[in-house]
Formats: structure tokens, C-alpha cells, sequence
């Protein structure tokens, strides 16, 4: 399952996709953001992709393993 998304992640969702009963484990890495970097505030954080590039990449990562 690959998808590049500008919307909120449901890890929920994505999980019960996953699912199936001939997988024998899920993995999730979770990041989350800290409030600060060298002793400076960070408030936000912004990701930019060129996607065609990008998903073009993965189903060809995906297809080697």
C-alpha cells in the first residue's frame, strides 16, 4: 500500500488495511515534533514532495522486497 497525502493521516484506517490474516506482523514508525531545535522555538513543520517522482520511487522500493 503506497499513498502520498495532504490530508491528516487515520492510523486507524491505514491499519485495518493492512490487516490480513497472511501477514505476520504490522510495523508503525510514528514521529511527532519537538517543541524546540538548538534551543529555538518550532512551531511548525512543512514536508514538500514532487509526488509523480516520489510514488514512482516507492512502488519500485516496494517491488524489490
Amino acid at each position: 500500500m503506497i499513498s502520498i497525502t495532504k490530508e491528516p493521516i487515520d492510523l486507524c484506517k491505514i491499519l485495518l488495511q493492512a490487516m490480513d490474516r497472511s501477514v505476520g506482523g504490522i510495523t508503525f514508525f510514528i514521529g511527532t515534533v519537538r517543541d524546540h531545535n538548538d534551543k529555538e522555538s518550532v512551531s511548525e513543520i512543512y514536508y514538500e514532495a514532487y509526488k509523480e517522482m516520489a510514488e514512482e520511487k516507492l512502488l519500485k522500493f516496494k517491488m524489490k522486497s
